[in-house]
């Protein structure tokens, strides 16, 4: 990983979580998991500083009222609105921020390179991958873009294409992770 206010030192970044539930029907969607990320230059991830987006809200989807268990109380329909939410709020601030500094319209397929999902389990990295597809339809009507609509003509003539949790719609499986983000090629 590659940051611009580098000071010549090399740096590790490690993040770790591990998730239980009491709940057996949530226990397949718990786990563990850990990064650790080295920051220096020549990097081969780079993240364009200011080029970024986040959401926050109060909800009450995961939380832990009783601090004597170690299973926190899930609200499992509520958190994947929330997700879906956070995602659809994400990519329109991070598209509207890349066209007023880069002067261009987005372009999903030219200008990402990869999507890094948080992933409980797979069904919902599918959903949120089909939803940036159909998201990027929406961009196509408002931007006009050679590229984008042959690939939404070419989704659109493909009976699969574009459905919510449908494998041939998520692309390639999504690493596991705890955030959700979009990553740029390194400048060459």
């Amino acid at each position: 990983m590659e940051s611009r206010s580098w000071d010549g030192r090399l740096g590790v970044v490690v993040g770790a979580d591990i998730a239980i539930y009491g709940n057996a029907v949530a226990r397949p969607t718990g786990g563990a998991g850990a990064v650790a990320l080295a920051v220096g230059p020549n990097a081969s991830l780079q993240f364009e500083p200011g080029l970024r987006a986040s959401h926050v809200a109060h909800e009450y989807d995961f939380f832990k009222p009783d601090l004597a268990s170690e299973y926190p109380t899930v609200d499992g329909r509520l958190s994947n609105r929330c997700f879906l939410r956070a995602l659809d709020a994400c990519y329109a601030l991070y598209v509207a921020k890349f066209e007023r500094r880069l002067g261009r319209a987005f372009d999903l397929d030219a200008d990402i390179d990869y999507v890094v999902f948080h992933s409980p389990y797979c069904k919902l990295v599918q959903r949120a991958f089909a939803r940036l597809v159909r998201m990027r339809a929406k961009v196509v009507r408002r931007f006009p873009c050679g590229a984008l609509t042959r690939t939404v003509s070419h989704a659109a003539a493909s009976p699969s294409a574009g459905v919510p949790g449908d494998a041939a719609a998520a692309g390639p499986p999504a690493p596991r992770g705890r955030t959700a983000g979009a990553v740029r090629r390194p400048a060459a």
